[in-house]
């Protein structure tokens, strides 16, 4: 599975910003996920998901990416009130 790293941009997107992971490794995690209270925790298991050597970190949304069941996934995050954009009527 190709996913984009954490904190990049598609807009600016290439390979090298992108995590490549083995598909049934990252889905096997469901078998010792600990719970929502510790889920921080899997992000470290990743790396066990890794397809060779080197890549980006991936983003913290992987595990979802990898659990749906659909050929490609994708989701935004609003930039509406996000912190790191002004509100449309902010912008000059």
């Amino acid at each position: 599975m190709w996913v984009k790293d954490s904190g990049g941009d598609l807009g600016t997107l290439t390979e090298s910003g992108l995590a490549v992971l083995r598909l049934d490794r990252l889905r096997a995690l469901t078998d010792v996920y600990p719970g929502v209270e510790r889920e921080d925790e899997m992000v470290a298991a990743f790396d066990h998901c890794a397809f060779g050597k080197g890549g980006a970190a991936p983003s913290i949304d992987t595990a979802m990416h990898g659990l749906v069941d659909a050929a490609h996934v994708d989701h935004i995050h609003p930039t509406r009130g996000s912190p790191s954009r002004p509100p449309p009527t902010a912008r000059s």
